[in-house]
């Protein structure tokens, strides 16, 4: 009996200091939060303007780097077909080409664009081939790739006229090489094309 009793007198006590236990405030109005459940600052999001911009004037920052490859010997490249098939990847049509500078572009220049494009990262980008198709764009005289970059916000870039190396450039950015491959002429600095890369992205940067 004297357990049930104490059982009792101990519960009452255990009640009794709740209730006098004093009340949490709650934080003053306008009180900021702890610094661990402060805000994280911004980061831009990969693809969009913002993170094109700082990392472009990352690139202009950043010194060139010294080891730099000579050029290596010239030697002779295979000339271009006498004819030249395009087939456009919009309409599936086929254009047949027999001057030597429109074979040369078809054959080799376009399909190597078309590689390097698939190559560029965290850009939405694609080729425009349309110049060297009959049906979408008939009677063109002089064909040319264009180049069209689109960003987060929805806005678009478009650069006429692009070819090989300014999608080199643009593969070589965005995988943060800081060096340039001119091929049979060597290597170059990255920092040297930045004119031409703000271009073709249509971005400056905050500071260089």
């Amino acid at each position: 009996m004297h357990y049930v009793i104490l059982a009792l007198v101990l519960a009452v006590l255990a009640i009794a200091a709740a209730a006098c236990r004093p009340a949490e405030k709650p934080p003053p109005s306008g009180a900021t939060a702890p610094a661990a459940a402060a805000a994280v600052s911004e980061v831009p999001v990969p693809g969009s303007r913002e993170d094109v911009a700082a990392r472009l004037a990352t690139l202009a920052r950043d010194p060139a780097p010294a080891d730099l490859e000579m050029g290596a010997m010239c030697y002779k490249m295979a000339g271009p077909p006498d004819r030249a098939e395009y087939l456009c990847p919009a309409c599936g049509e086929k254009t047949l080409y027999s001057s030597e500078e429109k074979t040369s572009r078809v054959s080799i220049e376009v399909p190597a664009c078309q590689r390097l494009v698939a190559e560029i990262r965290d850009l939405a980008v694609r080729l425009d081939e349309s110049e060297f198709c009959e049906k979408c764009r008939p009677g063109v005289a002089a064909p040319r790739l264009a180049l069209v970059v689109r960003y987060p916000d929805g806005r678009e870039q478009r650069t006429e006229d692009v070819g090989f190396e300014d999608l080199r450039l643009l593969v070589e950015f965005t995988s943060g090489a800081r060096k340039h491959d001119k091929g049979q002429a060597g290597e170059k600095p990255l920092k040297d094309y930045l004119a031409r890369l703000e271009t073709l992205l249509g971005v400056t940067p905050a500071v260089k």
